[in-house]
């Protein structure tokens, strides 16, 4: 049996709860992939507050506690001996080998997401809403405006059928 998109973790779920039937393999064309971060704000109050959860959350044991929770590799190599020490209460003594931790050559041919940022000096309309209720916490007006493509789309629709291109679905 072949399944599409996965992550690693469903694979081991999937082992765990029926023996060792499941592989996960990256296609030799590569994959999709993205990484999990934590980002400080450059308005944030308080950043100091941030930097000493920046400097707790990759610390090897509490980088360990959630990498393993949320079947996640782990952003050290202290980290996983950490999640060693822990492999017989969650029964998966290879979670760093699972996860390709240490396998610099694995990553080359994941292809990471992209998120478009929304702070440029492009007025795209996300660009727009996040001025509106990020900065000036209008968000009413900024509720309106996204109506705009909504507007558009409709009308596109209601154009489009009323010329018949739905007929043939």
């Amino acid at each position: 049996m072949v399944v599409g998109t996965a992550w690693q973790y469903q694979v081991n779920t999937l082992n765990a709860a029926g023996g060792d039937k499941m592989v996960a393999v990256l296609p030799k064309e590569g994959a999709t992939g993205w990484s999990d971060t934590w980002m400080i704000s450059s308005k944030a109050a308080n950043p100091n507050c941030m930097y000493k959860w920046m400097d707790y959350i990759i610390s090897p044991k509490a980088n360990a506690d959630v990498t393993v929770y949320f079947g996640e590799s782990p952003v050290s190599a202290a980290a996983c001996v950490e999640v060693d020490k822990q492999s017989p209460r969650h029964c998966d003594s290879r979670h760093c080998e699972a996860f390709h931790a240490n396998d610099e050559n694995y990553f080359k041919n994941v292809y990471y997401y992209i998120t478009p940022t929304l702070v440029s000096n492009t007025k795209f309309i996300g660009n727009v809403v996040y001025d509106l209720v990020g900065v000036a916490g209008n968000q009413p007006l900024a509720a309106a405006y996204t109506m705009v493509p909504v507007t558009i789309m409709l009308l596109f629709l209601f154009v489009a059928r009323r010329l018949g291109a739905f007929g043939a679905l």
